[in-house]
C-alpha cells in the first residue's frame, strides 16, 4: 500500500514532481559528462598523444577543474560524504513507549475493499494532534516527540532549503519482536496537501526492529516553506499490515 500512498500524495502536483525529475536528470548529464570526457583523455593517451596535444587540452583541463580542491576541502567533503553514508540510528529505550489511551478499531471488509479500490483514506487512522499517540494495528505506539526549523542540506540528488525536522518516537507495545523494514513517514503541507521533499541526509537510520517493550526516537527531515507551515500532516506507516497514522497541526516557523 506504500506505493500507492506515494502515487496519491503526488496526485495534483506534477509541477513539483516534473521539477525534481529534471534535478536529477542534471546531475545525472554532469556525471555522463565526466566520464565521457575521461574516457576521451583516456584513450588518446593509450594510442600515444601528449596532454600538450591541442586536441587534448581543453577536456583535461575540465577535468582539472571538475577534480580540483585545497586538502581542507577535501577533509570536509570527506567528513560530509560520511555523515551522509552513515546517519545515526534511533537508539532503542526499554522505558519510553508512548502511552496510548484508546485502542484502534479493526479493519472492516468494507474499508478493505475500499483500499483495493484507491480509497486510500480507508487505510489510514483518524487524524489527531501533534500531542497525542496513536496504535497501530501491528502493535507499534507512535508519538510525534518534536518539530523543530531547520536549514536543511542538500545531500547528493537532494533538494535544500527550509525545512523543518520531525522527532517520531515508536514503541513496541506487543510481546514479540516488531520488525520496521516498512517504516515510512511522509509530510504534506498546506491547504492543498503539497507533499514535501524529504531529505535522507537530514534523517536518521531506522534500527532494523524493536524488541518487546523497546521504543526509538528517529529524526526525519522535509522541506517546508515558512509560510506553509500554518498545517501540516505528518503520516508514520509501518507497513502493509497497519493502518498509518496521521498526526495535523502547526510546524515552527524559527
Amino acid at each position: 500500500m506504500q506505493h500507492l500512498r506515494l502515487l496519491r500524495l503526488w496526485e495534483g502536483h506534477r509541477g513539483a514532481l516534473a521539477a525534481l525529475v529534471l534535478a536529477g536528470i542534471a546531475v545525472a548529464a554532469t556525471w555522463t559528462g565526466q566520464a565521457l570526457l575521461t574516457s576521451r583523455v583516456f584513450a588518446a593517451l593509450v594510442r600515444g598523444s601528449s596532454l600538450r596535444d591541442p586536441d587534448l587540452l581543453a577536456p583535461a583541463a575540465a577535468l582539472a577543474g571538475c577534480s580540483h580542491s585545497d586538502p581542507s576541502s577535501t577533509g570536509a567533503s570527506a567528513s560530509a560524504e560520511t555523515a551522509t553514508d552513515d546517519p545515526v540510528v534511533g537508539t532503542p529505550e526499554p522505558t519510553t513507549v508512548p502511552t496510548v489511551d484508546t485502542t484502534p478499531v479493526p479493519t472492516t471488509a468494507e474499508s478493505a475493499a475500499a483500499v483495493d479500490s484507491g480509497d486510500l483514506s480507508s487505510d489510514e487512522l483518524p487524524p489527531q494532534g501533534l500531542d497525542q499517540s496513536a496504535a497501530l494495528d501491528d502493535g507499534l505506539n507512535v508519538r510525534i516527540e518534536g518539530i523543530k526549523a531547520a536549514d536543511i542540506t542538500a545531500g547528493p540528488g537532494e533538494v535544500g532549503g527550509a525545512g523543518i525536522v520531525v522527532s517520531v518516537t515508536v514503541g513496541n507495545s506487543t510481546d514479540s519482536e516488531i520488525s520496521l523494514s516498512g517504516l515510512v513517514v511522509n509530510v504534506t503541507y498546506g491547504s492543498e496537501n503539497v507533499p514535501a521533499l524529504a531529505s535522507e541526509s537530514a534523517s536518521d537510520a531506522v534500527p532494523a526492529s524493536l524488541a518487546p517493550g523497546q521504543a526509538a526516537t528517529i529524526e526525519y527531515g522535509f522541506v517546508v516553506p515558512v509560510e506553509e507551515r500554518g498545517s501540516i500532516s505528518i503520516v508514520v506507516d509501518s507497513g502493509s499490515q497497519s493502518r498509518a497514522a496521521v498526526f495535523q497541526g502547526e510546524a515552527p516557523t524559527s
